[in-house]
């Protein structure tokens, strides 16, 4: 069955209204196996939220496929036409482009104001993760330039001396050993340096290594859907009658569904907590202050106000859990429900020193 032909046959209308109902159920699906396993079962049907969440999913789980995929293919389709890169650097590029991608995608979702501010050693020099990064991205950006200056004989222009890509896909490329050693030693200089700035996250980002212990679900996750749809494409080449072919996906439909809510269950159980409630996550990047009313049973308790962060607001509640969480990582805190009308008005401070995800650190120490 020819997929991409059907797709092309597929208006541009009906394909955004089926992607954006994925993303919808999506991202309620993630919503709901997170409050839900928290205790709260008063949920919405109809929220904004979703979209946030679901199309953060859809893109990261995107990327993280396609993205290497891709890299891969175009390594291996350049050894197959010019005999470069060799086998094992062929590998080194997706490594090293996927990293690159990945390290932006994870400064655009998961780094807060504390690690922007973050200050640390490095070969007895202060520097903060700001400036590394900056360092990371502006060094592999110029080594991707000289890449393409070897691979491709320079030629004046206008602009310049620029790479000459008039019918780059038929033309030899690295036509000197000089420039085939050059190649490898910019490549290999990409893998160190991706390999250095790695450490420096594991290294210097205290909660980073808790945080890829339990994203290694995510990760997995993908991985096996890869696998998976690269065995079934293969297998459904087999079977050209159309009856037998429709049985075969009547196995394999299933399969990828039990896939795909394995895939949104191990982003909730590892990924989405960590991403900043602003950017379609649950991660708490404020601590609120309820104050209560004078005639609330709190207040007749002898409680005015509750520190706390809040993972859920409905109509008539908060749902809160307390900002002495040890462990956020590791911990389930217990959630309570506070009526609103107890509530005189909420007072929300900008958490700045890194909690609750540095809270397991301040314990060791």
């Amino acid at each position: 069955m020819n997929w991409w032909k059907k797709l092309e046959d597929v208006s541009l209308g009906q394909m955004a209204v089926v992607v954006s109902a994925a993303i919808y159920v999506t991202g309620y699906l993630i919503s709901s196996l997170y409050v839900r396993s928290r205790g709260i079962n008063q949920m919405s049907l109809v929220s904004a939220q979703y979209i946030e969440t679901g199309l953060v999913f859809v893109l990261m789980t995107g990327l993280f496929i396609v993205v290497p995929i891709v890299i891969l293919n175009m390594a291996l389709d350049s050894r197959r036409r010019h005999g470069y890169p060799n086998l094992l650097l062929s590998v080194v590029f997706p490594i090293v482009t996927s990293n690159y991608l990945y390290a932006f995608t994870f400064f655009c979702l998961f780094v807060t104001r504390y690690e922007w501010l973050l200050r640390f050693q490095v070969f007895g020099y202060e520097t903060g993760l700001i400036q590394c990064f900056a360092v990371y991205t502006a060094l592999l950006f110029v080594l991707q330039i000289a890449f393409m200056y070897l691979k491709y004989v320079p030629k004046k222009s206008g602009q310049g001396i620029v790479p000459n890509l008039d019918n780059a896909e038929d033309r030899p490329i690295l036509t000197t050993p000089f420039r085939r050693r050059m190649a490898n030693t910019v490549i290999l200089a990409s893998l160190a340096i991706t390999a250095g700035f790695d450490y420096i996250l594991f290294r210097h980002v205290g909660w980073f290594p808790e945080f890829m212990s339990r994203a290694v679900a995510y990760l997995f996750c993908i991985l096996l859907i890869v696998v998976v749809a690269f065995v079934v494409a293969r297998i459904a080449q087999v079977y050209t009658d159309r009856t037998k072919r429709w049985k075969f996906w009547c196995v394999a439909g299933p399969l990828f569904l039990m896939l795909y809510y394995f895939a949104i269950s191990s982003y909730e159980f590892g990924v989405y907590i960590n991403i900043p409630m602003s950017r379609g996550g649950k991660y708490p990047i404020t601590e609120t202050t309820l104050h209560f009313t004078p005639d609330s049973t709190h207040a007749k308790e002898g409680k005015t106000s509750l520190k706390a962060y809040v993972i859920e607001e409905t109509e008539d509640r908060y749902y809160v859990i307390p900002t002495d969480v040890s462990n956020w990582f590791q911990e389930h805190p217990p959630v309570d429900g506070i009526s609103k009308s107890e509530v005189a008005y909420p007072h929300y401070d900008h958490l700045k020193s890194g909690e609750p995800r540095t809270n397991h650190l301040k314990t060791k120490q």
